[in-house]
């Protein structure tokens, strides 16, 4: 009993990495040539994927399963098929994995996996879930008071915790945009989200674009990769903790790497056909 309450009470650290993690390596699974590279690809995301399972943070798991599932729309159709094979192999990788590496705690483990599950299917029935809403209200009502200036970044919360029956005074906000707007106030929160915005926006239309299939496909992770990152920040601060704003950091400098090696291929397009232009202008004359 003892070791179960340790597992399930963990300190949950990295879930945005090992999240994003996952997401890049789904990506580039589907644009490698070689079938090493894939199968390399396969057995770093069943790794990650463990360990994010282990956080036993469920909205995690939900994201990479919607990241999933969007990046069936960036694919073509032979990739597609591709995917759902991949699909089938994590799922039996996971679960082998599982009983694997976990030995005799695998009961044990699948029992805390199964209600965390569970609690997560009743909604807002979920007693977690309920403890939070109290915490935002509180949180909303003293963004009212100070919508310009915000309370300051080391003002704590104080609210009622419905799990334990007693009265939380905590620098924790279990959501990442009440979180800035709490501690900033709502134009510097939203002066910080238009930046990252901007760079989501930016990805997705870098996504779009017809380029070398290396930069197309980090293009598409980091567009899932800041999505995933909107996603988390509803029940977690992410915006803040320091796994979040290291992958928060990362992806604004893949997005930018892929920007500019893509314009550099563009350019490199315009330049040859310009000088064919101006060569055959040239014999013309």
């Amino acid at each position: 009993m003892e070791y179960a309450y340790e597992l399930a009470g963990a300190d949950k650290i990295n879930q945005m990495i090992f999240s994003v993690a996952v997401v890049f390596g789904l990506v580039f699974t589907f644009y490698q040539k070689k079938r090493l590279n894939e199968i390399l690809l396969l057995a770093f995301i069943g790794i990650v994927a463990l360990a994010l399972i282990l956080t036993f943070s469920r909205t995690f798991w939900l994201i990479d399963i919607v990241m999933f599932v969007l990046l069936f729309f960036f694919l073509p159709i032979k990739k597609r098929i591709s995917m759902l094979k991949v699909g089938t192999v994590l799922i039996v990788l996971a679960i082998s994995s599982f009983f694997i590496l976990l030995g005799d705690k695998t009961e044990l483990i699948y029992t805390l996996l199964e209600n965390r599950f569970q609690s997560s299917a009743s909604g807002t029935k979920d007693e977690s879930l309920r403890s939070r809403f109290v915490e935002w209200d509180y949180a909303l009502s003293e963004i009212q008071k100070y919508p310009l200036s915000g309370k300051g970044l080391g003002n704590k919360v104080h609210f009622f915790n419905i799990l334990t029956g007693t009265t939380y005074h905590t620098t924790t906000i279990h959501n990442g945009y009440i979180f800035l707007c709490y501690r900033l106030g709502i134009p510097m929160a939203l002066l910080y989200l238009s930046f990252l915005l901007y760079y989501t926006f930016k990805a997705f239309f870098l996504s779009l674009r017809k380029t070398n299939l290396f930069f197309k496909a980090m293009s598409i992770a980091c567009f899932l990769g800041l999505l995933s990152v909107w996603i988390a920040n509803t029940t977690s601060a992410q915006f803040v903790y320091r796994d979040g704003f290291f992958t928060i950091f990362l992806l604004i400098a893949f997005t930018s790497i892929a920007e500019n090696n893509i314009n550099s291929a563009n350019n490199r397009v315009k330049l040859i056909e310009t000088n064919n232009i101006s060569h055959e202008e040239t014999e013309n004359t």
